[in-house]
């Protein structure tokens, strides 16, 4: 069926995606590097893992409901399903303000800014992505 290859598409992309946050958040727990993007990026990588894992969790709750239609009790499947659907977007928007924060520091490195400065609230470029 359509739904079948949408949702096997659709794992497989969540599931490359965690497998990459994965071996990123491995190599850099292994390197001994003391850069100050290296929380950014742990941070990053933390919210990409748990954003993928969450999303597969719910293709497979939907794909179980939608495959398995005769099943007396959904109750837990639908409160699981609707739980992961949830927690996706916090998770996925705060990985994104995440790679925000860290382009924001690389345009400061780039532009050679001395981000120790404290610069007013509304000069901040990320305020902007959060009021969007």
């Amino acid at each position: 069926s359509l739904y079948s290859v949408y949702a096997f598409s659709a794992g497989l992309g969540f599931l490359a995606l965690a497998g990459w946050s994965a071996s990123r958040l491995v190599k850099g727990a292994c390197r001994r590097v003391n850069a100050p993007d290296k929380q950014l990026q742990v941070a990053i990588h933390s919210f990409c893992f748990l954003a993928s894992i969450i999303r597969l969790d719910y293709i497979a709750n939907e794909a179980l409901l939608v495959h398995t239609p005769n099943v007396r009790d959904h109750g837990l499947w639908l409160k699981l399903a609707g739980a992961a659907y949830t927690a996706f977007f916090p998770l996925s928007a705060a990985a994104f303000l995440c790679i925000c924060q860290y382009w924001l520091h690389l345009i400061y490195f780039v532009d050679q800014i001395d981000q120790t400065v404290d610069q007013p609230w509304y000069r901040n470029p990320l305020i902007v992505v959060c009021l969007l």
